[in-house]
């Protein structure tokens, strides 16, 4: 089933962001562990596999439209040094991630 070349482009944007988010998200957990915040690590540990789930369904999606998906332009990852980075980073991550859907949902 052959789409729309833009909505494949949103389709790879938006799986970069998550296996960004991913990999940024990941590897800030042992910092928020050994920062004596076990709740906030284990709920990041957690949001991390949620976003290489969701990465996996995008690729699905882009495969089903008979596409290959794109994971060569990896940005750079966000990862703080203290929790308040490390908010800092992830809100920073989901705004990028909306503001891609957003325009993506506008292009349809």
């Amino acid at each position: 089933m052959k789409r729309n070349a833009d909505i494949i482009n949103w389709l790879n944007r938006q799986l970069l962001h998550q296996v960004i988010c991913h990999q940024s998200v990941f590897s800030s957990y042992p910092g928020v562990q050994e920062s004596g915040f076990s709740q906030p690590g284990e709920h990041e540990y957690h949001e991390s596999i949620e976003k290489i789930k969701y990465a996996d369904k995008l690729v699905e999606c882009i495969l089903f439209l008979e596409e290959l998906p794109n994971l060569q332009d990896l940005e750079k990852l966000l990862i703080g040094e203290s929790p308040q980075e490390y908010v800092t980073c992830d809100l920073t991550l989901e705004d990028t991630s909306r503001e891609t859907l957003l325009a993506a949902i506008a292009a349809c």
